[in-house]
């Protein structure tokens, strides 16, 4: 699928979402609830735990994984 926001011939590989864009109450975006479980789910593939993640989501980024923008 072609969007006109992409360079002629690259594909579009959005999955929808509001594009890191602010919402309605003009809070900046936060990465879906699909983005969140992809990388739960990934961080049990190497034995860590929601709470594992969030520590050292919070160690790198300053915030919980939830919280995070996709920016």
């Amino acid at each position: 699928m072609e969007s006109q926001n992409n360079h002629p011939g690259e594909r579009d590989t959005s999955q929808g979402g509001n594009g890191g864009k602010p919402d309605n109450s003009g809070d900046t975006a936060r990465i879906t609830n699909k983005q969140l479980n992809y990388t739960v789910n990934l961080g049990r593939n190497i034995g860590w735990n929601s709470t594992d993640l969030d520590r050292e989501s919070t160690k790198i980024f300053g915030m919980k994984m939830a919280y995070l923008s996709p920016k």
